[in-house]
């Protein structure tokens, strides 16, 4: 009798980053090359140290990082290790890449600092990517922790941010010098000129990695200086919500504080100049590759304010966020009350604030984007129609040197043998037609899969490009400038009239989508590089939706020619002169997001030309 059995529920996961890190190296008295090999050579003898109690291949005994001298790019090579934890290496030499990845569960307690931080959680998997690559001179790499839990983990036992020790090894190496706008050092970089705080400005703009900043303290009696012992971290430290801290200036539920002792620091000579009231060595040290820290003397605290917008008090630490991320800072004020609280949250907050973030890694191409590119090497050097057509060519050279000897051992056969040949005869245009077919059906199937590259490629594209998109209409014309140069801008018209749009007037998604769908597809289709066939196509798994693009009708151009025309194309006199708008594109049908979009196409240039967004002009009234 069959027994009845009732499978067990798979339970749904979570999967989200925690630590993640992008910089480049820029000591340029070592080649590229060689900084990629000493990447993976420290990261080979990182994973050795970790795996010390298992037999592992020959592809990962490689030598110490110090012997990078004797070992090529070809020496690095791709290996896979499958005993319950998972190691996977692709190097690929000739593009100068080599990604790695560990994806390990949670078996055991992690530990920082000699203190208990999380314990194993059944179902939790953590995966960690490394990944070096040399663009142009320059050796770029990154690093992405991502965890993989059960969805309904309690928020107090979520994993919590832990950097890999390789991390610090290659940060302390002085032949990388690895930077993410300011090189990653043990140290406080000192504020200490309008220049630097503009260079402060600049860099937060290009990378994503925070700055901490440490004000002077202006004592009226000397303080007590926080020293740090015991440092103990709770695994169920809360995701970093910086739009919550600057409302509450609380670190989220779930937050335990480290252990803090208060001691006074007593020299021979007591300092009475203005000083930081905190143990910035134990922070550099212990937050390195977080955030950058910086000091901040007295007599800067003016100039810094009026570049940052903010004001600056005595005894302050800022936490200040990178534009892509949001821009904004966290104050804490400084008091003898709130001194191991400020410097508590502060550790909690630069270990935890790229936890769920959206980063960019530029170039840097993780494992799976590293299989692709293997993968598409091997069809490139495997898979060639000349080697089918080729084969089929030998094929039918053999066979005809079959019949050809049985003709010339069977003479009195001849009239058999003519019939014979006849018949071998139709079987050659058989094949010749075959043949041709197959090499159709090939070119066609390469186009496809070109066309499939591409198209993924361009998706790529589109959704990386999603995060940089300008937050209100404001920002627009600059977006357009930077991203559609030589398909698309804005005439002067329309760089004033979106100025005054007000951001809740307007979708901005909708808007964007439909300013990228003029300068790319329709472009393209104007141009003649696309048919409509493949413009539907493309919206519909780019956009999710078309768009439509109709004249605008001589009527009303001449009726209301100072909303219709444009100074564009050049008369006669060598002047701008009145240019039509006589295209527009239009979306949406209600208050919000109805969105008119009026143009030319310059067909010399093959530039579309905005003169008029995002509302609707007048229409001529056509009398019955």
């Amino acid at each position: 009798m069959a027994r009845n059995s009732t499978p067990r529920i798979l339970l749904k996961s979570v999967r989200y980053p925690t630590y993640q890190l992008y910089t480049i190296a820029t000591n340029t008295k070592e080649t590229a090359d060689n900084q990629l090999i000493i990447g993976a050579l420290s990261v080979l003898e990182w994973l050795r140290t970790k795996f010390r109690e298992f037999e592992i291949p020959d592809a990962f005994r490689a030598p110490s990082p110090d012997s990078y001298l004797n070992v090529s790019l070809n020496d690095l090579k791709s290996a896979h290790i499958d005993c319950g934890y998972t190691v996977e290496i692709v190097s690929i030499p000739e593009e100068k890449v080599w990604a790695f990845r560990l994806i390990e569960p949670d078996l055991s307690t992690q530990w920082e600092d000699g203190a208990e931080v999380s314990t194993a959680i059944p179902g939790r998997v953590f995966e960690t990517n490394i990944a070096f690559r040399v663009i142009g001179t320059t050796m770029h790499m990154g690093v992405e922790l991502i965890v993989s839990e059960p969805e309904n983990t309690s928020e107090e036992k979520q994993a919590i941010v832990l950097r890999p020790a390789v991390v610090s090894v290659l940060a302390e190496n002085p032949r990388l010098g690895l930077s993410a706008g300011y090189l990653l050092e043990n140290q406080l970089w000192e504020l200490n000129s309008k220049d630097r705080h503009k260079q402060l400005r600049a860099n937060l703009k290009k990378w994503m990695m925070p700055a901490v900043i440490f004000c002077d303290y202006l004592p009226k009696k000397s303080p007590e200086v926080l020293a740090v012992a015991n440092m103990e971290f709770n695994l169920g430290t809360s995701p970093f919500d910086l739009s919550a801290m600057l409302k509450t200036a609380n670190i989220p539920a779930g937050t335990v504080p480290l252990h803090v002792t208060m001691t006074s620091k007593k020299n021979s000579t007591e300092k009475k100049a203005p000083f930081v009231p905190y143990d910035t060595d134990l922070f550099t040290k212990a937050r390195l590759a977080y955030v950058h820290s910086f000091h901040l003397p007295a007599d800067q605290f003016d100039s810094f304010g009026k570049i940052h917008q903010i004001t600056v008090k005595s005894g302050d630490i800022l936490f200040i966020e990178p534009h892509e991320l949001g821009a904004g800072i966290l104050r804490y004020q400084y008091s003898e009350d709130s001194q191991e609280k400020n410097f508590s949250d502060l550790m909690t907050i630069s270990r935890d604030y790229m936890r769920k973030k959206s980063m960019s890694f530029a170039g840097v191409v993780f494992l799976s984007g590293a299989k692709k590119m293997l993968s598409e090497r091997y069809m490139k050097a495997n898979m060639s129609v000349e080697d089918t057509i080729k084969d089929y060519d030998e094929r039918i050279q053999a066979l005809c040197e079959e019949h050809r000897y049985e003709l010339m051992e069977r003479n009195d056969k001849i009239q058999q043998q003519a019939n014979k040949i006849t018949r071998l005869k139709n079987q050659l245009d058989n094949v010749s037609e075959q043949i041709e077919i197959i090499r159709s059906h090939a070119a066609k199937e390469i186009e496809d899969a070109h066309k499939m590259v591409d198209g993924m490629s361009e998706r790529m594209e589109y959704f990386e490009s999603l995060p940089k998109r300008p937050k209100t209409p404001q920002e627009i014309p600059d977006w357009v400038q930077n991203r559609f140069a030589g398909k698309l801008e804005f005439h002067q018209r329309a760089v004033r009239l979106i100025q005054d749009v007000p951001t809740n007037d307007v979708d901005m998604q909708l808007l964007c989508d439909a300013i990228e769908y003029l300068a790319v597809e329709y472009r393209d289709l104007k141009a003649g590089i696309i048919n409509r066939d493949d413009v539907a196509k493309k919206c519909s798994v780019k956009y999710g939706r078309p768009f439509e693009v109709t004249g605008c009708g001589n009527t009303s151009i001449e009726m209301y020619s100072n909303q219709y025309k444009i100074k564009y194309k050049t008369g006669f006199k060598g002047k701008p002169v009145e240019t039509p708008l006589n295209e527009h594109l239009k979306v949406g049908k209600t208050n919000g997001n109805l969105i008119r979009i009026y143009f030319l196409y310059d067909d010399e240039r093959k530039v579309i030309v905005v003169g008029s967004l995002p509302h609707h002009l007048k229409v001529a009234q056509i009398q019955a």
